[in-house]
């Protein structure tokens, strides 16, 4: 058995880079045995051949990526000991990571409030510069 199903491709597929989304969707979570790493991946990258995603558990949890074969070799040991499928958490459907990761809810709410208000003085600057070009009606 393998790691990376078709299914999971497709949805990675899908949802094509995420890299400067605000909340990107989780395709599946990957725990070592043992459960002290889980890996939230969000994209595949065929080209490097490997998963980018959210690593939790490390001193610094970070964003980061893994290559596919890493994955692979752990998942088959881990099949072959336990004979169950306990390092694979296969979502029913792509998930915002801040409903996975608690801690990445207020962080990504700040940002998209900062987006906004940069938007709106954005907005509010075009506008009132096209009213000082304008002449005064009498």
């Amino acid at each position: 058995m393998t790691f990376f199903t078709h299914n999971m491709k497709l949805q990675f597929k899908a949802l094509g880079k995420q890299e400067f989304a605000d909340d990107p969707k989780v395709v599946t979570i990957f725990k070592t045995p043992g459960e002290k790493l889980a890996f939230y991946m969000t994209e595949y990258r065929e080209k490097e051949d490997c998963f980018f995603g959210y690593v939790k558990g490390t001193s610094v949890d970070s964003w980061g990526s893994i290559p596919r074969n890493n994955i692979e070799a752990i998942y088959k040991v881990d099949q072959e000991i336990s004979g169950q499928d306990r390092t694979r958490t296969q979502l029913s459907k792509p998930t915002p990571i801040s409903e996975l990761v608690p801690a990445f809810k207020e962080p990504i709410m700040v940002a998209r409030l900062n987006r906004l208000m940069e938007e709106q003085q954005k907005k509010n600057e075009q506008e009132r510069d096209q009213d000082q070009g304008q002449e005064p009606e009498h």
